[in-house]
């Protein structure tokens, strides 16, 4: 899996990881036996973009008139680079906002936005009671199963 990486803010917030450390946990979550199926040659677009942006975005997207903390954009095409899987939007303010009341630090926010991106991407969803129930545990398996006690 290829990761391609970019930061589209102006004043980026304190603890967010570096490129190394966000493509090593992605490259981890995908060992996973539930993700198996994808090419090897896939590609995976993550942004970190401002609280407006994702406001926009989540209007225009699924008519929701707020910032939210990650946003999930389902491509599945081939390219001549490889097999676009998709792209994960992240808001590191809303991310923030999220770790202060959770009580933890700003890179387990990120690294669980992650996973729940990735989940959004292979056809997870939450808009039912079911659908979120499965979701939950989903990211609760992967979620244990990688944390490394980053504080």
């Amino acid at each position: 899996m290829k990761v391609e990486l970019s930061y589209q803010l102006e004043d980026p917030p304190q603890g967010l990881p570096s490129e190394e450390d966000l493509c090593s946990f992605i490259e981890q979550v995908l060992e996973a036996k539930v993700f198996a199926s994808l090419p090897i040659d896939s590609l995976l677009s993550i942004s970190f973009i401002d609280k407006a942006l994702m406001q926009n975005l989540n209007r225009q997207y699924r008519n929701k008139d707020y910032a939210t903390d990650v946003l999930s954009f389902i491509s599945n095409e081939q390219t001549p680079q490889g097999f676009l899987w998709g792209e994960i939007l992240i808001s590191p303010a809303m991310a923030m906002l999220n770790a202060i009341e959770y009580q933890h630090s700003l890179l387990q926010e990120i690294k669980a936005l992650l996973v729940h991106g990735i989940l959004h991407l292979h056809g997870y969803d939450h808009e039912s009671d079911g659908e979120a129930q499965s979701m939950q545990a989903m990211e609760a398996l992967l979620l244990d199963s990688l944390y490394r006690g980053d504080q």
